[in-house]
């Protein structure tokens, strides 16, 4: 489980299969921690707590999607590249939460926390 707490950083690609690159050219990318850190745990948790607390009969589309993005967000914790009107865009929560609503965004998040353990059989250290 340590290295569940330990970041792992990946690369982060437009729909086309090209980079995103930053304004110098380098790659944007996105630390993510692996889905068995004590955050992912907590947000699991508090998903599960507002499903049962809201006592839905059924779950809709939206309530699905605003469950992934919360557990996405919950360990997405850095980035470097992006930038928003020529500045840096800093990786706070509201704009974790605003960049994960483009989904092929969260796919890439949500494969690379599932992903966490693989990350680290092949890399020494991020």
């Amino acid at each position: 489980q340590a290295r569940d707490e330990q970041r792992a950083t990946f690369t982060l690609y437009q729909k086309d299969g090209d980079p995103y690159l930053a304004a110098d050219g380098a790659p944007v990318t996105f630390a993510v921690l692996g889905n068995e850190s004590a955050a992912y745990r907590r947000a699991r948790l508090l998903v599960q707590r507002r499903m049962l607390q809201g006592r839905q009969r059924r779950l809709e589309p939206e309530d699905l999607q605003r469950n992934r993005v919360a557990m996405a967000a919950s360990v997405l914790v850095d980035w470097s590249g992006l930038e928003k009107d020529g500045a840096p865009w800093p990786c706070t929560q509201d704009n974790v939460m605003q960049l994960l609503e483009i989904e092929h965004v969260l796919e890439q998040v949500e494969s690379a926390i599932t992903g966490h353990a693989d990350f680290f059989k092949t890399s020494s250290s991020s």
